[in-house]
């Protein structure tokens, strides 16, 4: 192990940088995440020694954490929720019965540890921390997927499940972007998520074995894209269908972007896109913070643009507070907030070159516009999220290398590299 600060090896890894590495942490088959399996049978009770204080959260296994925070969540938090916050008129009302909720699943995220659980904590603060806490957001301002009827279980699910229900009945014919769109069936979903699963621990030992440059920003992004299908798709798509629930799609494929719009509006993570939308840019260019069906809203352009601006700013500032919390050395380095941020005024810029090309009668294709668009994505992630997590820390090697465990711990193939 390497103290905090040290120069990593030459040979170290494919990630040979400056990083943060937990003193005396030996990484093998006896970690939290390897026994998660075996620990899942017991009984929470050493999460709950830890919450009184008479058991460090080191030693607490894996298992019996996640089995606290599914008790909490579902036998707790969402009672809560069903019989206090959805009781309460829309607006401060509810904003105000819902901060436990907001600190609870706040707190969900970081009971992992960020050294060798930090591919958990990960899932755990998008997931929880972020996407739940930003439904219930939208439900205090009578907005997003928790504003329509539903049961107590659908309520718990698509609170606390990394997916967005399309709208029915009259919530339908006002519904914009991918809203009006549902997701492939399910078993067509269920069928393509063990592919997805394979292509993303083939990219876990290819990132492993060294590549770098260009070809391994396209190998992450396509790992990212299934990372987050793998979390969306299969079993969530399933279950919500079981329970009469229809979905939007997670991903339209990414790759046929024909701009930034496109891509970040209509093709990448729809599902927190659209919770962005409900919760940033729909209130601020409506100028209300509680939508009511009776009230005619008329937006206007500078409102529209305004609500480009801040959906970026609160998406950096939420990528930038869960990479803080995954890094040990609790540093903020600011590169994805900027990164974030500036998508808003790349976005006004491109629509305002649009415009003006469609004036002089200038109209490209959709694979000119792919020609274009997707090698400006890809420099501008490049040096705006890729360079922070490979080259300024040691996230990636990290990310990786808790995926290499986790796939050890499924029984999946790890090539050479098992831990």
């Amino acid at each position: 192990a390497h103290a905090c600060g040290a120069t990593r090896s030459r040979g170290g890894g494919p990630f040979r940088r400056r990083g943060c590495v937990r003193p005396g942490l030996r990484v093998s088959r006896s970690s939290s995440i390897m026994t998660m399996w075996h620990s899942l049978g017991d009984m929470p009770w050493p999460a709950l020694a830890w919450l009184s204080g008479r058991e460090p959260l080191a030693d607490v296994s894996v298992g019996a954490r996640l089995q606290l925070l599914l008790a909490s969540a579902f036998m707790v938090a969402a009672p809560y929720f069903r019989l206090t916050v959805a009781h309460a008129k829309p607006g401060w009302q509810r904003l105000v019965l819902s901060v436990p909720l907001f600190a609870f699943n706040l707190a969900c995220g970081i009971v992992m540890d960020n050294y060798d659980e930090v591919m958990l904590r990960g899932m755990l603060l998008f997931t929880v921390s972020w996407l739940a806490n930003m439904k219930v957001l939208g439900f205090c301002m009578n907005r997003g997927p928790l504003a329509a009827r539903w049961n107590f279980v659908q309520t718990a699910l698509i609170m606390y499940l990394p997916v967005y229900p399309a709208p029915t009945g009259a919530a339908l014919k006002e519904a914009s972007g991918r809203l009006n769109e549902t997701a492939p069936h399910p078993w067509i979903q269920a069928f393509i998520w063990p592919f997805k699963v394979t292509v993303f621990c083939y990219i876990v030992i290819l990132l492993m074995s060294g590549i770098g440059g260009f070809y391994r920003d396209i190998i992450m992004v396509t790992g990212m894209y299934c990372f987050i299908g793998i979390l969306m798709d299969g079993p969530c798509s399933i279950i919500m269908v079981w329970l009469g629930v229809d979905i939007i799609p997670t991903f339209d494929p990414p790759w046929l972007s024909t701009s930034f719009a496109d891509f970040w509006g209509r093709r990448w993570n729809i599902t927190t896109s659209h919770l962005l939308r409900a919760t940033v840019h729909e209130p601020i260019s409506e100028g209300c913070f509680v939508y009511s069906p009776m009230k005619k809203v008329v937006k206007s352009r500078n409102s529209r643009k305004l609500g480009i601006l801040a959906t970026f700013l609160v998406s950096g500032l939420v990528h930038e507070l869960i990479f803080w919390l995954v890094l040990p050395s609790g540093k903020i380095l600011g590169k994805w907030f900027v990164y974030f941020t500036m998508q808003g005024p790349l976005l006004l810029v491109e629509h305002a070159i649009k415009r003006a090309a469609k004036k002089r009668r200038i109209v490209l294709n959709a694979w000119a516009s792919r020609a274009i668009s997707l090698p400006l994505l890809l420099l501008v992630g490049h040096y705006g999220f890729f360079v922070p997590a490979t080259d300024d820390t040691n996230l990636a090697e990290r990310f990786v290398r808790s995926a290499i465990i986790i796939m050890g711990w499924c029984g999946l193939p790890t090539g050479s590299y098992g831990l």
